[in-house]
């Protein structure tokens, strides 16, 4: 019997100073910048690579925006109720953010943080939102520059004749 405890005690000891190797490898792209115009779609990039492949029971996909949690996705959990980011996209390493008609309240620091087992990285995705150029009741069809192209050698030719005095 006390062989037996012995025995049991040595394996307790040796297996107690042999640390477990976390061979889990997790990698995202790097923190970016996004513009949109008021109106459009706009996607934030967040793709990232596992080692071994991607287990969906394993990762977590969180998005915040100036801090504030907008989306987080597991296997047993979502929110909010609808994702829009498929598991098919999850598997092939994209957790990307899809906005859809941006305003200028969209405009912030985004923050995709994924976790993968142990394993837990982010980055940054700043939005800006650009004005419509429509918003203001002109078109951008160049019009305005055609008008002054023409007009800034009139206005040269007029001087020259009407306003140079010797």
């Amino acid at each position: 019997m006390w062989t037996f405890t012995l025995i049991l005690l040595a394996i307790g000891v040796v297996t107690a100073d042999q640390t477990p190797t976390d061979s889990t490898q997790l990698h995202l792209d790097k923190s970016h910048h996004e513009e949109a115009q008021v109106g459009s779609n706009v996607t934030l990039w967040c793709n990232f690579t596992t080692k071994p492949p991607a287990q969906l029971g394993n990762l977590t996909v969180h998005w915040t925006k100036d801090g504030v949690s907008i989306l987080f996705v597991n296997k047993t959990y979502t929110h909010p109720n609808s994702t829009p980011i498929s598991e098919e996209k999850l598997q092939k390493g994209d957790a990307s953010l899809s906005l859809s008609h941006v305003s200028r309240e969209d405009a912030g620091i985004y923050t995709c943080s994924i976790q993968y087992g142990t394993k837990r990285e982010s980055l940054i995705v700043t939005l800006r939102i650009l004005d419509d150029p429509d918003s203001m009741g002109q078109k951008n069809d160049g019009s305005s520059m055609k008008h002054g192209a023409a007009v800034g050698p009139w206005c040269v030719a007029l001087l020259l004749v009407f306003g140079y005095k010797p």
